[in-house]
């Protein structure tokens, strides 16, 4: 069963990791798993996004949604633990705000050391449980030497944005799909799905995807 996943998502986004789960443990459950390639592509919820130094998060998160603090604490309960469901444990309360546009590039530097799904799950653990700071390099050129990379070859790579250009192609290939949020999930170029979907859904995908009855 021969079948690519291209996957657009942000590492900021917190239903991205939650979807990445999804589908991990739906893929894990077909016997020609190893078939099954990842692609990741590049999303941003806030390109224009400029962290303020020591802003806290929750704070933050409210102004920018306009909710009030007892609904975004609210709101973020329930999606700890939708997380939590998954096997993912959520820090809200350390989460450091980040522009992804370095990150994003990282992914695509990751490409070339066939390590795009290792980079991508260090960026979102970094996230969302370990209080990093996605948007800074030398937590990017840590996550890329722990994945292979050279430091060197991160430090270079995004110093220069020699991956700019791919990361706004992505994102501009999301609008000719008309991909409007994230999670989305595209099976073989032929069945979409958006958000972090049940492991279910996602194990129902691959099966219609691969022509498997």
């Amino acid at each position: 069963m021969q079948m690519t996943i291209h996957i657009w998502s942000d590492v900021v986004c917190p239903f991205c990791y939650i979807g990445k789960r999804h589908l991990e443990q739906a893929i894990a459950a077909f016997d020609t798993k190893e078939e099954i390639q990842l692609t990741w592509h590049s999303f941003q919820l806030d390109p224009d996004l400029q962290p303020q130094p020591g802003s806290k998060y929750i704070a933050s998160l409210a102004a920018r949604k306009g909710w009030s603090e007892e609904q975004t604490l609210e709101i973020t309960r329930n999606v700890t633990e939708m997380a939590a469901a998954a096997g993912l444990t959520y820090r809200f309360d350390q989460i450091i705000e980040a522009n992804t546009f370095l990150a994003h590039q990282l992914i695509h530097l990751a490409g070339e050391f066939q390590a795009q799904g290792l980079v991508k799950e260090r960026l979102l653990s970094a996230h969302f449980c370990e209080g990093r700071d996605v948007g800074a390099l030398e937590t990017l050129i840590d996550i890329g030497q722990k994945s292979g990379i050279p430091g060197t070859r991160v430090a270079d790579a995004l110093s220069s944005g020699e991956y700019a250009g791919a990361v706004h192609n992505d994102i501009r290939m999301a609008q000719q799909i008309g991909i409007r949020g994230v999670p989305f999930f595209l099976f073989n170029n032929s069945i979409g799905i958006s958000g972090a979907q049940p492991v279910s859904a996602f194990i129902e995908a691959i099966r219609k995807a691969s022509g498997e009855k």
